[in-house]
């Protein structure tokens, strides 16, 4: 007897049957031809899919009632997306702009965000070319329903999955929770369709569907359409990409130990290294950064075993109903969940559909079968592998943070995996609505008729509606476009005030990218001025050497701050008032009392103030005062953090990064000659018979701990170049709710001050 087809059908729809089937040219290793007609049907229902996932998102977004020119999303990490789109429309492509990081310019090379993402980069850009930023953002977040619809029906009928159902489910994938919940802010992960390709690929080695390691002469279809797949993930996001990596060598190795052969092993190295190799060239451009002479540190901080861990897949979370569930009691049971330590995004949901397919493909590996299991249980296992294969690597504290431990940090999110671990489940579930119509439609003829099958896909999208979407995830439109709109007439005003290009400083300081909230100003709210004029604005560099010399500006006060922004040629200062405890009042009397008496430009809800520095720079050039120039300005000498800090922090008095045990620094200093200076600060530790040291190049200082804290006031000589700084202490860490950094040191308003 053949060996048995294990997915169904050599012509792709279920085998009707539960007994094994004979083996088809395709199996054996000869060619298959995949003629036109066949090729046809599958795009339309591919379409199909594509028209039900994106009106079940219209209707579940309501987006009749949303403006195509102002964003669902409009602020957090969408002004990130909008500042992309607004990058390509003024200088062709989304590294650089000169209307941001003023007076040096955007450059984003030290900031890898292309990384796995090229595909919709240029979908962007294309958009970009005949739409406004908003509206070009609007359109990829809408289309991307449609998107993962219609891939993921396609991966379906790849597993043999009947037509109906394949369209009905892939339009349930495109309406996962995790989609509505990334939404514009996590764009180009709210496009997830390369999850499923993964997924497939990793299908069809684990159950020997396709071989690399044969001759090209030999290829089937599905060889193609691996090479394809690979190509496709080279630029679907970084993070999908990984995932279907880990599964397809999870499924090669695998095959290879149960069959004793290398030829899976084959196929998944060559499908890593296209994917890899192809990846790779889309950094190119960070990569020759790197090596250059004017590399800087990472822009991307926040990479740790602890951040691993924090934001690793919980079981829990994809279970649960999804937060804003329409049934209170199943609102409230998820509602729990947030009580953790560690509770990650909180994107995992399955949802009822997927729960079911999630046991039933669990239960196929873990309950005991005789020897000759029906069909459908076997087309069950290999789903229940790759899950299990799933749970392992992205669970918290699962193979993840192995691979963190070993210092591959880098991809910390592991609970995005969620979206493969649905399309398994899915496929799961789909299996066993395809067994039950099979068996309904022997004993009821009339169940096999077509309108009975759109009957049960019609239930199960109604199911997904009512359970993955909800009111709460629709956007507020009408207070998000008049905040858009009000931004946008107050930003134009500005503009005629004082010019296109004139430069303006932007205060509270803040890290570009990935930095947390200034007190009540969210991440990356200064960039709401860029995607509004044509102003060049401070914020918006990457951290770093770039950014550095904003906060030795500002580090000694506003009096010694304005006449180095008049010296690098800012004609204005914008004060975001959310950024201050005390809502900016002592921060902009600090402005009035060196400028002189000034009415601030005021935004309608006095959260945005702008003070005009043109009369106060003409005055200090009547007088005759010493201004700074403009390289004095941007190369100060300064400190640069290294390994063993985390991102800078701050409330209404003070600045604070902690540190490990050990908190490596180096005081960089950019001219030719020595500069002597004085190091201040304290650092504050938990534990008060702490042993805290501080080294400045080759000399060593024991501070005196009092209270916990460590007074810091060291002169030094800074020579031409580079002088190590290290901050090492015993200190027991210090604990918080949620924390999961190692805190060992608490270093508060570290400066640099220059001595006469």
């Amino acid at each position: 007897m053949a060996r048995a087809a294990v997915m169904g059908a050599a012509d792709g729809s279920p085998s009707r049957t539960d007994e094994p089937v004979a083996e088809s040219a395709e199996v054996r290793g000869a060619p298959v031809r995949t003629t036109s007609r066949v090729v046809w049907r599958e795009v339309a229902t591919a379409l199909a899919s594509a028209a039900l996932g994106g009106l079940a998102a219209v209707w579940a977004l309501r987006l009749w009632a949303a403006h195509l020119n102002v964003p669902l999303v409009g602020s957090g990490d969408a002004l990130l997306n909008l500042m992309l789109v607004r990058n390509m429309q003024l200088t062709g492509w989304f590294q650089s702009t000169p209307l941001l990081g003023a007076p040096i310019g955007q450059d984003l090379r030290p900031w890898p965000v292309a990384v796995g993402d090229i595909w919709g980069l240029l979908s962007l850009k294309v958009l970009s070319l005949v739409l406004s930023p908003a509206a070009s953002v609007n359109v990829f977040f809408v289309l991307g329903f449609p998107l993962v619809a219609a891939v993921a029906c396609l991966c379906f009928r790849g597993l043999s999955i009947s037509r109906p159902i394949s369209v009905v489910l892939g339009a349930a994938y495109a309406i996962l929770p995790y989609h509505f919940q990334r939404s514009e802010p996590h764009l180009f992960l709210s496009v997830y369709y390369a999850a499923p390709i993964g997924c497939l690929v990793a299908m069809w080695i684990y159950t020997r569907q396709v071989d690399l390691w044969r001759s090209p002469r030999l290829y089937r279809w599905r060889e193609y359409v691996v090479l394809a797949s690979a190509v496709v993930l080279i630029g679907g996001g970084m993070y999908y990409a990984a995932f279907g990596l880990v599964l397809a060598l999870a499924a090669a190795l695998l095959r290879a130990i149960g069959e004793r052969t290398v030829r899976p092993l084959a196929t998944a190295a060559a499908f890593f290294v296209i994917v890899v190799a192809g990846i790779g060239l889309a950094a190119l451009p960070n990569l020759l950064y790197l090596g250059s002479a004017d590399a800087d540190s990472a822009a991307v901080t926040g990479r740790s075993y602890a951040a691993s861990e924090f934001f690793g897949l919980k079981i829990v979370n994809l279970v649960l109903p999804a937060w804003y569930h329409r049934i209170p009691a199943l609102a409230d049971l998820r509602a729990v969940t947030g009580e953790s330590v560690i509770p990650g995004e909180n994107t995992e949901t399955l949802g009822v559909l997927g729960l079911v397919g999630f046991v039933a493909v669990l239960l196929a590996v873990l309950v005991p079968v005789a020897a000759h299991r029906p069909l459908w249980r076997r087309r069950l296992h290999p789903l229940g592998v790759l899950t299990v294969v799933a749970l392992l690597f992205s669970t918290v504290a699962g193979l993840n943070s192995v691979a963190a431990a070993l210092a591959f940090d880098q991809l910390r999110a592991w609970n995005r995996m969620s979206v493969n671990i649905a399309f398994l489940a899915l496929a799961g579930l789909a299996v066993l609505i395809d067994r039950g119509l099979h068996r309904l439609g022997r004993r009821w003829p009339v169940a096999r008729r077509p309108l009975a099958r759109a009957g049960v896909a019609a239930v199960v999208l109604g199911i997904a509606l009512f359970d993955q979407t909800g009111p709460a995830i629709r956007p507020d439109y009408p207070h998000t476009s008049n905040a858009w709109n009000a931004d946008a007439d107050y930003f134009q005003q500005l503009e005629d005030r004082y010019g296109a290009g004139a430069a303006v400083f932007q205060i509270p300081y803040s890290d570009f990218p990935e930095a947390p909230p200034v007190v009540s100003m969210a991440p990356y709210d200064h960039l709401r001025a860029y995607v509004h004029s044509d102003l060049a604005w401070s914020y918006g560099s990457v951290k770093g050497a770039f950014t550095s010399w904003q906060q030795v500006a500002l580090s000694e006060g506003i009096p010694s701050t304005l006449p180095k922004l008049v010296g690098a040629g800012f004609q204005a200062i914008y004060v975001n008032r959310n950024g201050y405890a005390d809502h900016g009042v002592a921060e902009e009397a600090a402005i009035v009392a060196t400028i002189g008496p000034q009415v601030p430009f005021v935004n309608p809800d006095n959260t945005l103030a702008v003070y005009d520095l043109r009369p106060y720079a003409s005055r200090l050039r009547a007088e005759g005062a010493q201004i700074p120039s403009l390289d004095q300005v941007l190369h100060p000498v300064r400190i640069e953090y290294g390994t063993g800090f985390f991102a800078p922090e701050a409330d209404a008095t003070k600045t604070w990064r902690w540190g490990g045990a050990r908190a490596d620094a180096v005081i960089l200093n950019p001219t030719d000659d020595p500069v002597d200076v004085m190091l201040t600060g304290s650092i504050v530790v938990a534990d008060p018979r702490a042993d805290v040291t501080v080294t400045v190049g080759a000399d060593e200082h024991e501070l005196i701990v009092v209270n916990h804290v460590a007074t810091l006031a060291i002169p030094v000589v800074a020579p031409p170049g580079t002088t190590p700084l290290a901050f090492v202490t015993d200190s027991a860490p210090t604990t918080a709710p949620g924390e999961t950094r190692d805190l060992r040191q608490q270093i508060i308003d570290l400066h640099l001050s220059p001595l006469d």
